[in-house]
């Protein structure tokens, strides 16, 4: 087979295939994977303590309904999560006792927690959820109270518990 022949239809279909699979990994992007496996177990058990904190906050707040976190010893699924799980990782999901719309000024007030979907770096995020994204999940009880995630991050969980506190005060009710 000759590699060299230019195939115009050929390299549009292997772009389109890797654009929506991204099966493809540049060098740099493989470099940093592996240099970050080196310290990935240091790293998630440090977010999992401040996940244990953080959720403790959240636990203590009237606008708080429900943690879902199964590593949280309240979560339904934490004796399923305790007997097949050796560790947890930084993320969450809170239901808050007001209606979605109400929850995005809580959000927007967040200045540690980056709006984002990277749930696998260091840095804490959080995302608003959209209510009919939830339909389909059997978790969901179909209420109208907002969900938010939120990925606890490797800063100081002091820090981004008075972050947390001060946007509740944002909340519109």
């Amino acid at each position: 087979m000759n590699y060299h022949i230019k195939d115009e239809k050929l390299a549009a279909r292997i772009h389109a295939t890797q654009y929506a699979l991204g099966n493809s990994l540049s060098a740099d992007d493989a470099w940093l994977s592996l240099r970050g496996v080196k310290t990935m177990a240091v790293r998630m058990a440090q977010h999992a303590r401040n996940t244990q904190e953080v959720s403790a906050f959240l636990d203590s707040r009237p606008e708080v309904i429900r943690i879902f976190d199964p590593a949280w010893h309240k979560d339904p699924g934490h004796a399923l999560w305790q007997r097949d799980c050796t560790g947890a990782n930084g993320m969450l999901s809170i239901e808050l006792n007001c209606p979605a719309e109400a929850a995005k000024p809580f959000v927007d007030a967040l200045q540690l927690f980056g709006i984002g979907f990277s749930w696998g770096g260091f840095e804490s995020l959080v995302q608003w959820v959209d209510p009919t994204v939830l339909a389909n999940h059997a978790y969901w009880r179909g209420n109208n109270h907002a969900l938010i995630r939120l990925h606890i991050g490797l800063e100081s969980p002091i820090d981004l518990i008075e972050d947390l506190a001060q946007a509740f005060g944002k909340i519109r009710t």
